[in-house]
């Protein structure tokens, strides 16, 4: 009675799991539109249902996305009736291609090292074998043998010995080669593997067929785990020359899966993050107690705080409100299938190639663009700080250069085909041209010294006056003329009974920015010439006070 009623229960539960059969599918992604900071994924899958309910578990998702954002579209005649998103720890994942070649790798050098040890083995026991021929060779049996006959066997056997000798000693150096490779590719395989991430995304889908078939599922979501860094490599000639700026990006995405020919797009937008337009209050007036310093500390701290969190907002608004313009771009192999694209809040680098990107988080860097900066929206200046360094900076002042679409990024700068550095591209500004600080020019000497005699102190009643006056030389050195543009501070008070008053001696300069204390002086310099500059500022001050001069 107890085994019919085990066996009934058996069948119960076979028929109940056979009712409702699970079937497994993988999701490829096919397109991904990949943001500073995120991607949007859309991947593809085939479901062969039965008509009625039906369980299909679609895996190969990433690991970590935002659920609100998942999108299923289905074929018509199939309902989605429920679904539910988890993440898999268990089951393997296909290695990638770069995992599989090391895999091969190691196991051909794991093969030839065995092989080459196999080899010694043989000529040693060959060795052994020609050490036991000799002595048989030579025994008192063998005494019929006359002396040139032994002396022949004696060099036989030693030149025999020395070939084999040699040929143990030059398979070792072939099996230390074969362990060191096979030691680099096992070390480079632990990377990789350590890399790439094991689980994987997993949607349950509760389907409801009208007709038995297969079914064409689509599901788009998005993971925070990719993103994209623009940058630029320039490439300057002459002055009366073009100059050429590319675009690149840095791709990178750490999914755990490799995205294989994918239609990919980078996009300056910034999705998934809580957009609500500002509302304004009533602005009610108090009367204010003073609570000391610990207050203002607390709200300068606070202000601080909220700057910061304000920064990525910001960055993401200035973006979108970047000008619509056609980027002007030459012909070249990988720009003739990038489009750029401007949308209601972000500007879209359509790539018309597939891409295949790994899933490891190793950055990839795609060229976009390539533009031609006219001589005519360019000059060049030699930036001088004597105060605080005594080189001369060779800029590049660019003119319209809101007309270039560009981006916040690195540019990485060549000059004559020689490296100089890199720079930084700031378009959160409002300057009419955009400076660019090419590098260093040991052609252009500065000296910067206190002259003695405008610098002294003084004490007048209650009240100490110090005056410093510095003089500047600049000269050039090479072979033609150039243009400076040379900032010397002075101080500037924040104190009523602290007063400052730039010396009669100071030089004129071209500007004079009170708020800040910086005079700025442009000029232009003839080749081998030196110019002479004299800043100087006396400081007026209580006596007991000590200040920072």
């Amino acid at each position: 009675m107890k085994k019919q009623l085990l066996l009934l229960a058996v069948i119960s539960a076979l028929f109940v799991s056979s009712s409702f059969a699970e079937t497994t599918v993988r999701a490829k992604v096919k397109d991904a539109v990949v943001f500073l900071s995120g991607a949007e994924l859309r991947q593809q899958a085939v479901a062969n249902l039965k008509q009625g309910e039906n369980e299909v578990r679609v895996e190969g998702l990433a690991p970590f996305i935002n659920q609100q954002s998942l999108k299923i579209a289905l074929n018509d005649g199939v309902v989605l009736t429920s679904y539910n998103y988890s993440i898999d720890y268990l089951t393997e994942q296909q290695p990638s291609k770069r995992i599989k070649a090391l895999e091969d790798s190691v196991a051909f050098y794991t093969n030839k090292e065995k092989d080459i040890k196999s080899e010694i083995k043989t000529t040693q026991d060959m060795i052994s074998l020609l050490k036991v021929g000799m002595n048989t060779a030579l025994t008192p049996s063998q005494q019929q043998l006359t002396t040139e006959a032994i002396e022949k066997n004696l060099q036989f056997f030693r030149n025999r010995q020395i070939q084999l000798d040699s040929d143990v000693k030059s398979l070792e150096q072939q099996q230390k080669k074969a362990t060191e490779r096979k030691k680099d590719f096992q070390r480079q395989l632990e990377e990789e593997r350590t890399q790439s991430k094991h689980q994987c995304g997993v949607v349950t889908l509760q389907l409801n067929a009208v007709k038995a078939g297969n079914c064409n599922i689509e599901l788009s979501y998005f993971t925070s785990s990719a993103s994209w860094t623009p940058f630029y490599d320039m490439q300057i000639k002459k002055p009366q020359e073009p100059v050429s700026l590319v675009m690149k990006a840095y791709v990178r995405q750490s999914t755990g899966m490799d995205w294989e020919k994918v239609n990919l797009v980078l996009s300056t937008g910034q999705p998934a993050r809580q957009h609500d337009a500002p509302k304004l209050e009533t602005w009610f007036l108090r009367q204010q107690q003073y609570y000391g310093a610990s207050l203002r500390q607390m709200d300068a701290q606070m202000y601080a705080t909220n700057a910061i969190l304000k920064a990525d907002e910001d960055e993401a608004e200035a973006l979108q409100r970047m000008p619509a313009h056609k980027v002007a771009a030459r012909n070249t192999s990988i720009q003739e299938y990038v489009e750029a694209e401007e949308q209601n809040l972000s500007r879209e680098y359509k790539i018309n190639l597939p891409y295949t990107i790994e899933g490891n988080g190793k950055k990839r860097t795609i060229s976009l663009f390539e533009q031609q900066i006219q001589a005519d929206n360019t000059s060049y200046t030699y930036f001088i700080v004597p105060k605080l360094d005594g080189g001369a900076y060779l800029t590049l002042d660019i003119a319209d250069w809101q007309s270039l679409n560009l981006l916040n990024g690195t540019v990485n700068i060549t000059n004559n085909n020689v490296f100089y550095g890199q720079s930084q591209i700031n378009t959160f500004t409002t300057e009419k041209s955009l400076t660019l600080t090419i590098g260093e020019d040991k052609q252009i000497a500065v000296k910067r010294e206190l002259l003695q005699d405008y610098s002294q102190t003084k004490t007048i009643g209650s009240n100490k006056t110090t005056a410093k006056a510095y003089q500047i030389t600049i000269t050039n050195n090479k072979k033609e003329a150039v243009k400076i543009r040379l900032q010397e501070p002075y101080p500037v008070s924040t104190e009523k009974n602290i007063s400052v008053e730039l010396l009669s001696q100071t030089s004129p300069a071209s500007s004079n920015d009170k708020e800040h204390g910086i005079l700025t002086y442009e000029f232009e310099l003839a080749a081998g010439a030196s110019e002479s500059i004299t800043v100087g500022y006396s400081v007026k001050y209580p006596k007991d006070s000590s200040i920072n001069l």
